[in-house]
């Protein structure tokens, strides 16, 4: 499935308010091109979401942003040749895993964390290409970034998290 949003402020956005966030819903199987929005897709006070298999292209601002929300993932997304950020987390995006991704042809950086108040994200396992302000921009606290490829192809990840009580799969 494509959304052509044809160069008009059309997009993606699901952006609720403090105290009343989306949460637990899953973004899966479709591409978004040609957004003149301020990102192709808008996810503020969004918690507990997965977006798998999903291209972001051609938007006219940002591919991806990621604001007041946390405990989220990104899992084999696309994001190329956005004329700002790929990615962008910001305000209290936290807890959240970039995985598997294909983050390429930007204007602006592959993943720009903004903000000091973005805590605990997990960059693995993607691949950079021809981001002209750089790959990644850590602004952020207590990043985990690890085995992103700039030139090679991907491998699948899993990343296991572990508390006394239980272990959730993130893939």
């Amino acid at each position: 499935t494509i959304i052509e949003c044809s160069g008009s402020a059309y997009g993606i956005k699901y952006i609720s308010t403090a105290g009343n966030e989306y949460k637990n819903f899953k973004l899966e199987g479709f591409t978004i091109q040609n957004s003149n929005n301020a990102a192709g897709i808008d996810f503020d006070y969004c918690d507990f979401y997965l977006m798998h298999d999903v291209r972001v292209t051609s938007c006219d601002q940002r591919g991806i942003r990621i604001q007041n929300s946390e405990q989220w993932t990104l899992n084999r997304v696309r994001s190329d040749t956005n004329t700002g950020d790929n990615i962008e987390l910001t305000a209290e995006a936290d807890i959240g895993v970039i995985i598997n991704c294909s983050i390429t042809n930007s204007s602006g950086y592959g993943i720009d964390i903004t903000a000091s108040s973005c805590n605990n994200n997990i960059i693995i396992g993607n691949y950079f290409t021809s981001n002209t302000s750089g790959n990644i921009n850590d602004s952020g606290t207590d990043t985990f970034i690890f085995s992103n490829i700039p030139n090679a192809v991907n491998r699948d990840f899993k990343i296991y998290v572990l508390s006394t009580t239980a272990a959730d799969q993130y893939v």
